[in-house]
C-alpha cells in the first residue's frame, strides 16, 4: 500500500508526497491508539465479569451460577410472556436458606408428640424448655392448650390421609374458604419438596386492611406438615395487603390404626402476628 502511495506521490512532487506520508502516519497512529483503547476496555470488562462471578460464588456457592442459568432457561421456556423481573426473582430465590430442613421436621415431631400422650389429662402441660401450657378448652374430641396455641383433635369417621390431603389441597380450599382473595403455589424445591405458597385473605373484621402471607411449607411421611413465613422477590409487600411476616404452623397426624382407615388424632401448633 505504501509503495503505491510512494509512486503516486513521486509523480505529484515532493511536497505532496510529504503531506500524504504525514497523513497516513497520523491515521496509523490513531488506529493504534483506538486499538489499544479497545483492548483496555475489553480487558476491563472481562476483569469485571470475573469479579462479579467470583462475588456471586462467594455469596451463593460454586454451583449457583450454573443452577441460576439452568433455572432461568426453564423459566423462560415455561413463561415466555412473563416479565423478566418476574423470572429473575424466581431464579434468585435462596432455597438453601429458606427450605424446611430435616432438623425442622425432627423438631416438630419432638415438640408435638408429647401432646398425644397428654390428651387424656385435664392438667397443664410442662414442655422440655420449662414452659407451662394452660389447658383452656377441654372436650373429648378437642382440647386446646395455650402457650402459644397447640391444638389437639380426634376424628373417628374419616381416614388420616383424607384429613392430611385437605391440608395440602390449595384448590379445594378456594372452594370452602370464602375469605380467600388469592392462593397459589409459587415455587417448589426439588431437593426437599418444600413449597412456597402465597395466600391473600380478607380480614374477618371487614373494616381493616386485608392480610397476605408468604410461607414455605413441607410435609413428610403423611404424618408431619410445617409452614413458616418467608420472603420471595416474586411476591413483595404491597399497599393492598398487610403482610403477616411472623407466621408458623406445625402439625403431626397419628392414625388410630392405618392411614387409609377411619380414625386418627392430630396435634397442631400455630402462631401469627397480624399487626392489629
Amino acid at each position: 500500500m505504501f509503495a503505491k502511495w510512494n509512486t503516486l506521490s513521486s509523480l505529484a512532487g515532493g511536497a505532496w508526497k510529504s503531506q500524504c506520508m504525514k497523513f497516513m502516519q497520523d491515521q496509523m497512529t490513531m488506529l493504534k491508539a483506538v486499538g489499544l483503547q479497545c483492548n483496555m476496555i475489553a480487558a476491563h470488562r472481562v476483569k469485571r465479569t470475573l469479579q462479579i462471578v467470583q462475588l456471586y460464588r462467594n455469596l451463593y456457592g460454586k454451583k449457583s451460577p450454573a443452577q441460576f442459568l439452568e433455572k432461568l432457561s426453564s423459566l423462560v421456556k415455561a413463561n415466555p410472556q412473563e416479565k423478566m423481573l418476574f423470572l429473575l426473582g424466581a431464579a434468585f430465590f435462596d432455597w438453601k436458606g429458606n427450605r424446611v430442613s430435616e432438623t425442622d421436621m425432627t423438631r416438630i415431631e419432638e415438640d408435638l408428640r408429647p401432646f398425644f400422650d397428654h390428651k387424656i389429662a385435664d392438667t397443664p402441660f410442662h414442655d422440655k424448655s420449662g414452659d407451662v401450657w394452660e389447658l383452656v378448652f377441654n372436650k373429648e374430641s378437642f382440647k386446646l392448650w395455650r402457650c402459644p396455641v397447640p391444638v389437639h383433635g380426634s376424628y373417628k369417621d374419616i381416614p388420616a390421609t383424607a384429613f392430611f390431603n385437605i391440608q395440602l389441597d390449595l384448590d379445594y380450599r378456594k372452594q370452602w374458604d370464602r375469605h380467600i382473595v388469592q392462593l397459589e403455589k409459587v415455587a417448589e424445591d426439588q431437593e426437599t419438596g418444600s413449597e412456597i405458597v402465597y395466600w391473600a385473605t380478607h380480614f374477618p373484621l371487614g373494616i381493616l386492611y386485608d392480610r397476605d402471607y408468604l410461607y414455605v411449607r413441607r410435609y413428610k411421611n403423611y404424618m408431619m406438615l410445617m409452614a413458616k413465613s418467608v420472603q420471595h422477590p416474586q411476591f413483595p409487600e404491597t399497599k393492598q395487603f398487610v403482610r403477616v411476616a411472623e407466621y408458623s404452623s406445625q402439625m403431626v397426624i397419628r392414625p388410630h390404626s392405618k392411614f387409609e382407615e377411619n380414625g386418627f388424632d392430630y396435634v397442631m401448633s400455630y402462631y401469627d402476628n397480624p399487626h392489629l
